[in-house]
């Protein structure tokens, strides 16, 4: 059982990542329909500094830059249930142009990157973009910590 909790739209379905290095709480949401997956892997940061967790997420983030024209963040700050982080905006011919992080900054760490299952071109793929970076916002909106007491 993952210790975090979000709301995903109806046409979006939850696998474990299938991958055999794979973590117990690494999930993908797919969307078929649209031919993308956001890949969404846990931390628990007990063993782990906030930092080092951080500039991994921007060093995967930057890795993409090569093909970009550009990177925007957007900075995540929901106060009332612990939940902090940034959203990366990729643009360009990339092969993901959204990813994010969101933590408590004490015990859990998300990394999320949205990967669509055809070759990177965003004249075909920019509006299917912007619909699904409104379901990773509202995954962030939704996201919660299910163990309150460790907060």
């Amino acid at each position: 059982m993952c210790p975090f909790r979000f709301e995903y739209p109806v046409y979006g379905k939850i696998e474990k990542d299938p991958h055999p290095m794979a973590e117990p709480c690494w999930l993908n949401v797919q969307f078929p329909y649209f031919k993308a997956t956001l890949h969404i892997s846990y931390k628990d940061m007990k063993d782990k500094k906030i930092a080092d967790l951080i500039e991994d997420s921007r060093e995967l983030a930057i890795k993409h830059q090569i093909k970009s024209t550009g990177m925007e963040e957007t900075i995540i700050l929901r106060d009332s249930v612990k939940v902090y982080g940034l959203i990366y905006d990729i643009e360009g011919n990339t092969a993901s142009s959204l990813q994010f992080y969101v933590t408590d900054s004490t015990h859990h760490f998300i990394r999320g990157a949205l990967y669509f299952n055809v070759r990177p071109n965003i004249d075909s793929v920019k509006i299917v973009l912007q619909f699904l970076r409104e379901d990773v916002i509202h995954f962030v909106q939704t996201l919660q910590w299910k163990n309150h007491h460790r907060l």
